[in-house]
């Protein structure tokens, strides 16, 4: 003689990830949850069924950094040779009330890449829509110059006794060429963020 115990729904797992300015990914704990009616009796092959659930949380920080850097208004003449640029305009992104298993967040920068040098990225503004020609945008960090070409990444500390770091770049017209023409300048990148 075997009695089936009645099914309860089945088990589930949910992963959340939170997508914003930043992508946020890392994993937390998984909760194991069971209970099993103690009022019944079981024999030797009774089947019983229970329910596992949990939830697995993306860790994240939160994260600062300039809506607009301003670089500044220059002559074609401070464009002589090819790859010259303008002053450095520092600006720092910062990560603080780091979730606690957080070590590290790697860092990199897409968007559209100047045509004739793909180490910068580009204006946004054409020619025709008054744009400044033969310049574009150059990103660096500031501790080293590393190049920060579209999709290249660096790594930032998180610190275990603040749950925080920061990280300082560097930006800058500079001219592919060396012949920059007059008009506005404009380059919107995206900040990519991932978390270990």
């Amino acid at each position: 003689y075997q009695r089936d115990m009645p099914s309860r729904p089945g088990g589930s797992l949910m992963s959340r990830f939170h997508f914003a300015t930043v992508r946020r990914m890392a994993a937390t704990s998984l909760l194991f949850v069971a209970g099993l009616p103690s009022a019944l009796a079981y024999n030797t092959q009774d089947v019983i069924n229970f329910s596992v659930t949990g939830n697995i949380v993306a860790g994240s920080c939160n994260v600062s950094y300039p809506a607009t850097v301003e670089l500044g208004t220059y002559l074609p003449t401070d464009f002589i040779n090819e790859g010259d640029s303008t002053d450095n305009v520092p600006f720092t992104v910062s990560f603080t009330n780091c979730s606690p298993s957080l070590t590290k967040a790697t860092v990199a920068f897409t968007g559209a890449v100047d045509g004739t040098q793909p180490f910068y990225f580009a204006n946004g503004i054409t020619a025709e829509g008054g744009g400044a020609t033969d310049v574009a945008l150059e990103l660096l960090t500031d501790a080293d110059h590393w190049q920060m070409s579209n999709g290249q990444s660096h790594d930032v500390t998180l610190e275990s006794d603040s749950h925080a770091g920061e990280i300082i770049f560097i930006a800058r017209m500079a001219t592919p060429g060396h012949n920059p023409g007059t008009g506005e300048f404009q380059s919107v990148v995206t900040l990519n963020v991932v978390y270990n």
